[in-house]
């Protein structure tokens, strides 16, 4: 077996279908919550000094209240040509793990990527990248009629947002304003990708 093979053989598991070219990717829900409220809570002295009380228990509430429910998820999977929940290593773990497995290349613009001011100013301080941010309870999916999923997911009152489309070959490229660039297979050793989940702490809603 090649070695580009088992590594997609080892990832298959994270996603359900595959994507093709032409389909459109769609985050559903804002990136980095669950990863949010575990640095409130580990790294609370550190953000004490930039933000107040009411701010962690406000953010703390709207991540209770943001995080998508798997039970959602279920009535979209038709409509989805794959779809996988984000984890350790968040949105670009995700869309790499998803295009890896799919042996496709994609064409994102990280601009239209859901977040939350309050992930934006918590990693600010704390120098992270949120879009690396353990993302547990936000999903990924690629869909033929992407605008029409998203829809119906903000339908629902949750967030939901068309973020690129599928290519064919196997360039990933990202788009912020006038800079591009391409995707690497992330680090599974980068600090700010092992902020991961522990029990009695944040996790997808049921």
């Amino acid at each position: 077996m090649k070695p580009e093979s088992a590594v997609r053989e080892g990832l298959a598991g994270k996603v359900r279908g595959a994507l093709s070219p032409g389909d459109g990717l769609v985050v559903i829900g804002e990136i980095g919550l669950s990863g949010t409220g575990i640095l409130l809570e580990e790294a609370r002295d550190a953000l004490r000094s930039r933000f107040s009380d009411w701010f962690a228990e406000r953010t703390a509430k709207r991540i209770r209240e943001r995080m998508i429910p798997s039970s959602l998820m279920k009535k979209y999977e038709k409509e989805a040509s794959a779809l996988m929940q984000m984890g350790s290593g968040g949105f670009l773990t995700a869309v790499w793990v998803m295009s890896e497995v799919s042996g496709t290349g994609f064409a994102a613009d990280l601009r239209k990527v859901p977040v939350c001011q309050e992930t934006i100013e918590i990693c600010e301080a704390l120098n992270l990248d949120p879009y690396k941010l353990w993302s547990q309870g936000t999903y990924l999916a690629g869909a033929r009629e992407p605008f029409s999923l998203a829809d119906a997911v903000r339908q629902e009152g949750w967030e939901a947002e068309v973020i690129g489309s599928v290519v064919p070959g196997r360039g990933r490229i990202l788009r912020s304003g006038s800079i591009t660039r391409y995707l690497d297979r992330p680090e599974p050793d980068d600090p700010e990708c092992r902020i991961t989940a522990s029990p009695g702490k944040s996790s997808a809603s049921d």
